[in-house]
């Protein structure tokens, strides 16, 4: 049996869109909420290592495109 092991780096990973949008996912699931505006979210994923803004929106459009959050002013809301 063959198993690949992938290695990445982290700094690669964050950069990642997906990775930006589990971290989105991950700060609605601990708050059990479905609305947070975009600064609480910021506040709150800054700790995981998204400092820029633009790793924000990077995850953001992300989740936008495959249908898992609305965007509603300055609140991120999630899709039921």
């Amino acid at each position: 049996m063959l198993v690949i092991t992938m290695m990445i780096d982290r700094n690669t990973a964050l950069l990642e869109p997906s990775f930006a949008g589990y971290l989105i996912l991950k700060t609605f699931d601990k708050n059990k909420t479905d609305k947070l505006s975009v600064y609480e979210l910021m506040d709150k994923i800054r700790r995981h290592g998204i400092t820029t803004s633009r790793q924000l929106i990077i995850g953001l459009v992300f989740l936008f495109s495959v249908d898992l959050i609305m965007i509603d002013e300055v609140y991120v809301c999630l899709k039921k």
